[in-house]
């Protein structure tokens, strides 16, 4: 059996479209959803975490539960939940993988680490402990950047065309 820790983020595609993708045997999928936060990512967070949770279920049969990370910028408290998290697993007898692919950096480094230090103390299971990243298709800041430098460039060209034709309704207003 096998269980997948993935911290809900804003990636969809870098938390499922690569066991998807690979085909991999999911049975069980832990979503760790931001609590804190303004209040629109706390709200995409949970949207995302429906839309996975269903998505988990209906495209690789996975039993899905969500679990609130109620600071996802407290790295001490995130860890003692990743270790806790990570040893129930194994000692449930499930193999674990832990996604450190989407969320705030403390979140992903506190479940890298906690799944370093148990593989540490629990030798005998070394093997049944994994991390592993997804990179982007996109950058989210890259493709952003690049829709504010077009939006720019366009606003650019309506400005200098309205200009344009404003002066050049000047010039003939004087001419008789």
């Amino acid at each position: 059996m096998q269980t997948h820790v993935v911290p809900v983020g804003f990636d969809y595609d870098r938390l499922i479209a690569p066991l998807v993708r690979d085909q991999i045997d999911v049975d069980r999928v832990v979503l760790l959803e931001g609590a804190v936060g303004s209040e629109a990512n706390v709200e995409y967070s949970r949207n995302l975490s429906k839309k996975l949770e269903t998505d988990f279920r209906n495209l690789l049969g996975a039993e899905t539960e969500r679990v609130p990370v109620a600071d996802v910028y407290d790295y001490d408290a995130a860890f003692e939940q990743a270790y806790d998290l990570i040893n129930a697993e194994l000692d449930a007898g499930r193999e674990v993988w832990v996604n450190v692919s989407s969320m705030p950096r403390p979140v992903s480094f506190a479940f890298a680490t906690a799944a370093h230090s148990v593989t540490l103390e629990r030798q005998a299971d070394r093997d049944r402990i994994h991390t592993y990243y997804t990179a982007p298709e996109k950058y989210l800041e890259t493709e952003l950047a690049e829709e504010l430098r077009a939006d720019r460039d366009l606003l650019r060209d309506l400005l200098d065309g309205a200009a344009g034709a404003e002066g050049g309704r000047r010039r003939g207003r004087g001419r008789g």
